[in-house]
């Protein structure tokens, strides 16, 4: 999807009379899907058990039992909370429920040419000619499990590839946050504000959506579920563009 939206990028610049759209800021964010531990038994992840511990790891500072106890954790699975786990429902209605306003789509990495298409539609609709805005897009592929994209590949029923065929689509959401502060780049802006507002903003605060919080988004500094991935482009001039 990184190197699809590279693409879209370049035919967009390729096309725009005089460049009316740069600068321009696009933050793309990746909801993966949810993965399957190997070797998960009936123990919770967050279950310690001495059996998974060497009988010579003791409580010794040297660096060998350190090491020793660091690989032990990562055998029993040992980890850490989540700072903002994804919200029970999709994405999509999540936004809605923010108050964003949320162009929407199905995309699929195995059909690039219409994803690419569909995505660069989509921008040209949502920017225009309009100079200095901040857009983010969101892959949203949460709602799957690992193993999706393997079953089914080698069935010849029809009706069997049009079922596989839906799975492989991914939701695709494009939005600004309905704020000038982040969905504006100044007209004097440095790549440290660039960076700073994919730093700080890129969703609504997941936990404190109910709170009556006005201002209060989550960003590319923290966690977005537990497989986000964040590419931010930072498109100045057509043969300028930096990506953070």
């Amino acid at each position: 999807y990184v190197m699809m939206m590279n693409q879209v990028i370049k035919n967009i610049l390729d096309k725009a009379d005089d460049l009316e759209c740069v600068p321009m800021q696009i933050d793309l964010v990746i909801l993966g899907k949810k993965h399957k531990r190997a070797g998960d038994g009936d123990k919770d992840d967050d279950e310690v058990d001495e059996d998974d511990f060497d009988e010579d790891d003791s409580d010794d500072e040297d660096d060998e039992n350190f090491f020793a106890t660091v690989n032990a954790s990562t055998r029993m699975k040992a980890t850490v909370p989540l700072a903002n786990p994804l919200p029970d429902e999709s994405m999509c209605a999540f936004l809605k429920k923010s108050k964003i306003e949320v162009d929407e789509d199905k995309i699929s990495h195995l059909d690039v040419a219409r994803s690419t298409r569909t995505v660069q539609e989509k921008i040209i609709s949502k920017i225009g000619k309009q100079r200095n805005k901040r857009l983010v897009i969101v892959i949203d592929r949460s709602q799957k499990k690992d193993d999706e994209d393997s079953k089914g590949n080698d069935n010849d029923n029809d009706e069997d590839s049009k079922d596989n065929d839906k799975d492989d689509m991914d939701d695709l959401l494009m939005f600004q946050l309905g704020s000038d502060k982040w969905d504006n780049i100044a007209e004097d802006a440095n790549e440290m504000h660039y960076g700073w507002k994919t730093k700080m903003a890129l969703l609504p605060s997941i936990k404190n959506r109910d709170k009556g919080m006005s201002d209060n988004y989550i960003g590319g500094s923290t966690d977005i579920g537990d497989s986000g991935f964040v590419f931010s482009f930072h498109i100045k001039e057509k043969d300028r563009i930096k990506c953070d």
